[in-house]
């Protein structure tokens, strides 16, 4: 199952089911009911259903909103606690109207409870009054466990279940550009040297033949189809797959492949700076793919900070097997929880390098003795 659960926005059925629930609420309880109602006389209800269509669906989890600040916007009509009941009893009730399950009735009142705290202004005092809590965060874990260190990034980029469904949102639209997208990459990575030079090794998995003079390698050869192939299912993945523990592990497996750790089948070891560099070009390229969808102007920007999350968490993941954070925990990750060949004693090399020694001692002394 996935980490990150549906939105009550999606649950519900979007903004359709929720402008439904606001039209009954309006027109069967609030302007009939004695407790509220004097306070909608010679008001435009059909902008007022708009309004709190819209506000409704953005604190379920739906679009974002651009309207009042809720206490700014009532701060004028003095509204006491009875009110603010009236409207979360109305609420219920238009909601069960609809037959709406009462353990979604009772997740929609607690989030309008909270639009009611802002409205009366009580979410700043409640905000000044609350102590701050401060979350733990294991750092042996963090150096130790992929699935808790992508949940701990995740939650400081706050990567959720928006920027989820921002990215599924455009599934389909995207699908068709990926061979661009994929082809982009590597026109690019061709353009230098020193990153074409690395697709001339063997990549984990390639049984084919290996082109390994970079004159010789081009576009379309095996090993350079294989990468695309592998690029190409990537980008579905990032686009289709429930961020669940299983993705988890295959971001991880994507940046462990392209080090040289103990343990891989394959010997490419990629710098750091080429891969930073490449999910640069990735993500503008992929805002580059976005934008020529003509979405409206709030989609795009969910979209394109979804992916833009997305591949800050995948950086984590390459960044963890080159920095030396976390080389002082017990099998932690990457090449730097390993001593390197170059620091080992070599027994030939400190043979010939005291032959030197003598060497030049010894002619040290002849030429002192024919002074």
């Amino acid at each position: 199952m996935s980490t990150i659960e549906k939105s009550l926005y999606q649950t519900l059925g979007g903004e359709e089911t929720i402008s439904q629930v606001i039209d009954l609420f309006y027109s069967k309880y609030v302007l009939n009911d004695v407790r509220i109602k004097q306070f909608f006389v010679g008001v435009d209800m059909e902008k007022q259903r708009i309004i709190l269509t819209k506000s409704l669906a953005f604190s379920l989890g739906g679009p974002a909103n651009n309207g009042e600040k809720m206490n700014i916007a009532h701060r004028h009509l003095n509204l006491k606690d009875e009110h603010f009941d009236a409207v979360v009893d109305d609420l219920s009730k238009a909601l069960r109207d609809l037959n709406v399950s009462e353990e979604m009735v009772a997740k929609v009142i607690t989030v309008a409870k909270v639009a009611c705290d802002d409205a009366a202004g009580r979410k700043e005092e409640k905000s000044a009054h609350k102590e701050l809590t401060i979350e733990h965060v294991d750092r042996l874990l963090v150096h130790t466990d992929p699935v808790y260190r992508y949940q701990y990034v995740a939650k400081f980029v706050d990567f959720a279940e928006k920027d989820v469904e921002a990215i599924k949102s455009v599934s389909e639209q995207l699908a068709p550009l990926g061979a661009v997208l994929v082809d982009a990459v590597y026109d690019k990575l061709k353009t230098f040297d020193i990153t074409w030079q690395t697709m001339a090794a063997r990549h984990e998995g390639f049984a084919g033949k290996v082109v390994e003079d970079i004159r010789e390698l081009d576009v379309n050869s095996s090993q350079i189809k294989y990468r695309k192939d592998m690029l190409t299912r990537y980008i579905g993945r990032l686009l289709n797959n429930p961020y669940d523990e299983r993705m988890i592990k295959y971001l991880d497996w994507v940046a462990k492949i392209h080090t040289d750790i103990p343990g891989k089948k394959s010997k490419i070891n990629v710098e750091y700076i080429h891969i930073s560099a490449l999910l640069g070009f990735v993500e503008s390229t992929l805002i580059w793919a976005v934008t020529t969808l003509k979405l409206e102007r709030e989609h795009e920007l969910r979209v394109i900070l979804a992916f833009n999350k997305v591949l800050w968490l995948q950086n984590d993941f390459f960044a963890k097997y080159y920095a030396k954070d976390g080389s002082d925990v017990p099998n932690s990750f990457g090449l730097h929880a390993h001593p390197t060949n170059s620091s080992k004693f070599n027994f030939d090399s400190a043979m010939m390098g005291g032959a030197v020694a003598v060497v030049i001692v010894l002619l040290m002394q002849k030429l002192l003795v024919l002074l």
